[in-house]
C-alpha cells in the first residue's frame, strides 16, 4: 500500500473512530439530564436565568452574582427558546438549562481530540478524545448547571484555533470563556505558550506582534463588555468584588493541612482518568519526561509541547494544594483534557512506535489499543453516567423537592413559607409560585415573625432530613402554632429528603 493510501486510510479511521467516540460521550452525559434535581448552587444560577428570561430583572441587578453573565444569559436562552418554565414546569427547565453543558461537554470531546492530534499526533488525538469521552469527572459534570463544561470547551476550542493559526477567532473563543467565568484567565498561558509554540517559526517579528494584537483584541472587548454590564446592572456589589471574596484564599496551607487537601487533591485528580491503570501512566510520564528532558539537548516539537502541558498541570495543581482555595471538584473539570492529554501522549507514542517498524499493522494496532482501553475505564465511566459518584450535582439529598414545590404551589396566594436552609433552591423550584418565601436567621426570628404575622395568612415550614430542626419547630410551638404535616418525601433509595408542614394555630 502506497504512503498517500495509508494517509488516507489513516485519516479516515481518525474521523470515523472520533465520531464514534464522541458520539459515545453524549450517550454517557445524556443519560444524567433528568436524574438529579438541581444542587444549591445549580438552583442558585437557574434562577438567575428565570430571571433573565422573562425579563424580571435583565441586568442581575438585584442579585448578588459573582461571575461574568455569559452562561446565565445562554442558560435564559435555552429557557426562552423551548419555553420550559411557563409551559411545561420545573423539570422541562431543569432539562432546558442543562442543555447548554451537555453541548460544551460533548464538543469538548472532539476538540480534545483535535487539540492532541495538533500537539502530539493523530493516534494521541484518538486517545485524547476516548479518554475525555469517558472520563468519570466530566460525564458528572456533563449535564449540570455549573459553568465549567462551557468554561473547558471554549479554552479547548481557542487552543485548537490558535493551533491552527486563527488568532482573531482564537481570541474571540477565549474571550467568551471569560465572559462565562473569569477563572478562563488561569488558562490564558497555557493556550498562548502552546500557539507560540507552534505558529512562532512560522511567523516574523511583525508577523508574530501583529498576531498576538489580533488575538488579545476580542479579549479586550470582552473586558469592556463585562465591565459595562456590571455597570449598568448597579448592584451593591460587583461581580469581580464578590468573585473575590468568595474565593480568594488570603494564605497559605497550613502544615496540618497539607496531607488533608492533598488526599482530596489526588482523589479529584484520579477522577479525571478514572481507573488506577491510567492514572499510574501518568504519574509514571510525569516522572519520566522531566527527566529525559535533562538528558536529552534535542527536544522535539512534541516533547515541548508535552513539557508546557505538564508544568501548567502541575502548577494549577500545586496551586490548589498550597493556597487554600475551595477545592470544589468542578474547578478541575477544564483540568481535565490537558492531563488527559498527558496519559495519551506515551500511548500516542507506542503507536507511532509500531507505526513506524511495522506501518501495516498500526491502524490494527490502535483499534486494539482503543478497545483495551475502553475495557479499562467503561465500568467507571458507566458508574459515572448512573450518577454513582460523589461528584457534580446532587445525587438524591434534594429528591422529592420538586414534590413539595408542587404542592406549595397550590397554596393560597398570599401565603408565606418560612425557611431557614433551602433558600437558593426556592430561587428556582418556587420561581412566579403564589407564596412568598420568608428567610429566617433563627428560631427567635421565626418566634417574633409568626406571633406578629402568623394570622394573616397560611404559613408552611420544611424541614430537609439532614438539617437538625427541632429548634425550629419549638419556636413554632412557642409562638402558639402547631405543625400539621402534608407531604413527607423520600429518595431514590427510600431515606426520608423533606416533610412539608402547614402551621395551624392551636
Amino acid at each position: 500500500m502506497s504512503n498517500l493510501a495509508r494517509r488516507s486510510q489513516a485519516q479516515t479511521f481518525f474521523l470515523s473512530a472520533l465520531a464514534g467516540i464522541v458520539l459515545s460521550g453524549f450517550a454517557l452525559r445524556a443519560a444524567l439530564l433528568a436524574t438529579n434535581r438541581f444542587h444549591p448552587d445549580e438552583s442558585l444560577y437557574a434562577g438567575f436565568a428565570l430571571r433573565i428570561a422573562d425579563a424580571r430583572d435583565v441586568w442581575l441587578s438585584q442579585e448578588v452574582v459573582d461571575k461574568p453573565p455569559l452562561a446565565l444569559y445562554l442558560g435564559a436562552a435555552a429557557l426562552n427558546m423551548l419555553g420550559a418554565k411557563a409551559r411545561y414546569g420545573v423539570l422541562l427547565a431543569e432539562l432546558a438549562l442543562r442543555l447548554p453543558a451537555l453541548a460544551a461537554s460533548t464538543i469538548s470531546i472532539a476538540l480534545a481530540a483535535g487539540c492532541a492530534r495538533k500537539l502530539l499526533g493523530p493516534p494521541a488525538g484518538i486517545f485524547a478524545g476516548l479518554l475525555l469521552a469517558l472520563s468519570p469527572l466530566a460525564i458528572s459534570f456533563g449535564a449540570t448547571l455549573f459553568i465549567d463544561a462551557l468554561l473547558g470547551c471554549l479554552v479547548l476550542a481557542s487552543l485548537l484555533l490558535v493551533l491552527r493559526g486563527h488568532w482573531v477567532w482564537s481570541g474571540s473563543a477565549f474571550a467568551a470563556a471569560y465572559a462565562c467565568k473569569q477563572s478562563a484567565l488561569l488558562f490564558l498561558p497555557l493556550v498562548m505558550a502552546l500557539g507560540l509554540l507552534l505558529q512562532v517559526p512560522a511567523l516574523g517579528t511583525h508577523g508574530r506582534v501583529r498576531q498576538l494584537r489580533n488575538w488579545f483584541a476580542p479579549l479586550l472587548a470582552a473586558f469592556v463588555a463585562v465591565y459595562v454590564w456590571d455597570y449598568l446592572r448597579a448592584a451593591p456589589i460587583g461581580f469581580w468584588e464578590q468573585g473575590y471574596a468568595d474565593n480568594m484564599p488570603g494564605r497559605f496551607i497550613r502544615s496540618a493541612e497539607m496531607l488533608p487537601r492533598w488526599q482530596q487533591l489526588a482523589g479529584l485528580a484520579a477522577m479525571m482518568a478514572g481507573a488506577p491503570a491510567l492514572n499510574t501512566l501518568l504519574v509514571a510520564y510525569s516522572i519520566w519526561l522531566p527527566v529525559h528532558c535533562l538528558t536529552t539537548s534535542d527536544w522535539p516539537l512534541r516533547t515541548t509541547a508535552n513539557l508546557v502541558i505538564l508544568g501548567f498541570v502541575g502548577a494549577y495543581l500545586a496551586a490548589y494544594w498550597l493556597l487554600e482555595f475551595n477545592l470544589w471538584d468542578r474547578y478541575f473539570v477544564p483540568l481535565a483534557p490537558f492531563a488527559l492529554m498527558l496519559v495519551a501522549a506515551p500511548l500516542g507514542a507506542a503507536t507511532d512506535w509500531l507505526q513506524s517498524h511495522n506501518p501495516s499493522r498500526a491502524l490494527h494496532a490502535l483499534a486494539v489499543a482503543c478497545i483495551a482501553l475502553l475495557a479499562t475505564v467503561l465500568p467507571a465511566s458507566l458508574r459515572a453516567s448512573a450518577s454513582g459518584y460523589a461528584l457534580g450535582g446532587d445525587h438524591g439529598a434534594y429528591d422529592g423537592i420538586e414534590r413539595v414545590a408542587a404542592v406549595l404551589r397550590s397554596a393560597p396566594a398570599g401565603s408565606v413559607l418560612y425557611d431557614h436552609w433551602l433558600s437558593w433552591q426556592w430561587k428556582f423550584y418556587l420561581d412566579h409560585g403564589p407564596l412568598h418565601v420568608s428567610w429566617q436567621q433563627g428560631p427567635a426570628n421565626l418566634t417574633t415573625d409568626l406571633r406578629t404575622f402568623g394570622s394573616a395568612s397560611p404559613r408552611y415550614f420544611v424541614a430537609p432530613s439532614w438539617e437538625p430542626s427541632a429548634e425550629m419547630q419549638s419556636a413554632i410551638a412557642a409562638a402558639g402554632y402547631s405543625l400539621v404535616p402534608l407531604l413527607n418525601t423520600t429518595r431514590r433509595d427510600g431515606s426520608h429528603s423533606f416533610m412539608l408542614y402547614q402551621l395551624v394555630a392551636k
